[in-house]
């Protein structure tokens, strides 16, 4: 699957409804409450938050998990026409012997190669921008779900604490189902967060494909610039690739 696809499909699940400005804003109350004193009984009010919030983060995290999960071994595009440009090299070239400069035939064979050189540069220009717009939302993302583990990882340990040296034995229970979300949405960052170091190394594959395709097609486009090197080529019917 496009690494370009599945971004914009994340893009979606975070920004469609607000979700993940929606979840930011509700870090910050996990936040106030990674600080409370449990052995201060009206601290617990804090934590008035084993409701939709919770679940709600949960939900998203599930979708955000099993979208990233396809971010291993994702593709992306880098075009590379170098094979198309040859065939109509040749092409013009032939027409270049049989009809000779300034003909018909070569002007139509000439345009072609143009269209298809003009294409190849617009379409590398077109993935280039994709996969910096990939990995700078990638990054982004990535950090959020690392701050979300660390947080909730804080909190299920400060609610494991609670467990055992609660106030009460209410405040225990109310602790106990606390620890069990805040594991949930911790261990879900932490993999979505692996998910998205694999989409890194993706990136980094799509890079260096693009950056091959651009060593081809850079040497058309200096070839195709230099009339001399040009009327060479088509006089010896050698594409200089």
């Amino acid at each position: 699957m496009s690494i370009f696809t599945i971004m914009e499909a994340l893009r979606r699940i975070h920004d469609a409804h607000g979700k993940l400005s929606e979840i930011a804003g509700h870090l910050q109350t996990f936040e106030r409450a990674a600080t409370f004193n449990p052995r201060d009984r009206d601290a617990w009010d804090i934590f008035d938050m084993r409701d939709e919030r919770l679940t709600r983060i949960t939900r998203v995290l599930r979708r955000v998990q099993r979208t990233t999960r396809q971010l291993d071994g994702a593709t992306g595009g880098a075009p590379n026409r170098s094979r198309e440009l040859s065939r109509l090299f040749g092409n013009w070239a032939q027409a270049y012997a049989d009809h000779g400069e300034g003909s018909r035939e070569v002007d139509r064979a000439q345009m072609a190669y143009a269209v298809v050189q003009y294409e190849w540069a617009d379409e590398w220009q077109r993935e280039n921008s994709r996969v910096e717009t990939a990995r700078r939302a990638m990054r982004r993302q990535r950090d959020f779900y690392s701050a979300q583990h660390q947080l909730f990882a804080d909190l299920k340990r400060l609610a494991t604490l609670v467990v055992r040296y609660g106030v009460t034995s209410a405040h225990q229970a109310q602790a106990l189902a606390y620890m069990i979300q805040f594991e949930e949405i911790s261990n879900s960052s932490r993999t979505i967060m692996r998910h998205y170091d694999s989409g890194l190394s993706s990136i980094g594959r799509w890079q260096r494909a693009l950056q091959q395709a651009h060593v081809e097609l850079n040497a058309w486009l200096i070839w195709s610039r230099n009339r001399r090197s040009v009327s060479r080529s088509l006089e010896s019917q050698r594409a200089p690739r």
